[in-house]
């Protein structure tokens, strides 16, 4: 189990979004099975708090983030959660009414992801590193996501290595270890026993949220849409083994 191979911190950025709740219940589901004497490496779940988020998928990011700390300090998972945010100077007011940025407009103009997300989280992480010396990153990362993220990920893996290092950042490593799962195990998985995460958070609200959106990939998976219609026919071979 890539948990046990070494002492090396773990570092998961956690949107609130599916595949990153994918990725940090696997791994709660992962490390609750270990003996807690065997418990010893420190995993972070980063939150990244732009202070320009809806309001609505805030409260939700602060709440599952408490809740993620909570049941990890009653498990003893050795599970810390951090809230991170920008440098006052590079927030999004900041720039737009201070300095006379103009607001970003996608696909090319967008300096407020770099400043409100990666610089804040590359932070983190350089600071992590000189504490501990090396990191290692996971990533909720799907080929079937798309087809331009299948290539993303395709390019930078390394045959016969599960640990790729980090392009930017020294002494950081990306571990991918959800890329081969299909989007239909996906809110199998997160909706099983009633939606319940592992920390007690209800994952038909996170569902909600996405009901309103394009749900393009959703819909393609699950057919129709409603608020009372779960898919729960049963969750196919899913589990912890996949961040083994």
């Amino acid at each position: 189990m890539v948990y046990r191979h070494d002492n090396r911190p773990w570092l998961i950025g956690y949107s609130g979004g599916k595949d990153s709740t994918l990725l940090v219940s696997l791994v709660f589901q992962a490390v609750s099975r270990i003996p807690e004497n065997e418990r010893n490496k420190k995993v972070y779940v980063i939150t990244s708090d732009t202070m320009v988020e809806n309001p609505i998928v805030k409260k939700y990011m602060h709440e599952s983030s408490k809740k993620i700390s909570e049941a990890s300090k009653k498990q003893n998972l050795n599970i810390q959660t951090e809230i991170i945010y920008p440098d006052i100077h590079q927030t999004f007011w900041a720039r737009v009414i201070g300095l006379g940025y103009p607001t970003p407009e996608p696909p090319g103009f967008r300096w407020c992801t770099e400043r409100l997300k990666i610089k804040p989280m590359n932070k983190f992480v350089e600071d992590c590193i000189k504490t501990n010396g090396e990191i290692i990153i996971l990533l909720g990362v799907r080929k079937a996501e798309s087809a331009a993220r299948s290539r993303s990920i395709t390019e930078k893996e390394i045959a016969g290595y599960l640990l790729n290092p980090h392009n930017n950042i020294n002494n950081a490593y990306v571990y991918n270890p959800l890329t081969e799962i299909e989007n239909s195990l996906v809110w199998e998985y997160l909706l099983k026993d009633d939606g319940i995460s592992p920390w007690g958070t209800n994952m038909k609200q996170l569902f909600s949220l996405y009901q309103g959106e394009d749900l393009s990939e959703e819909q393609s998976v699950l057919g129709e849409i409603d608020e009372k219609k779960y898919p729960l026919q049963g969750t196919r071979a899913l589990d912890a083994g996949a961040v083994h």
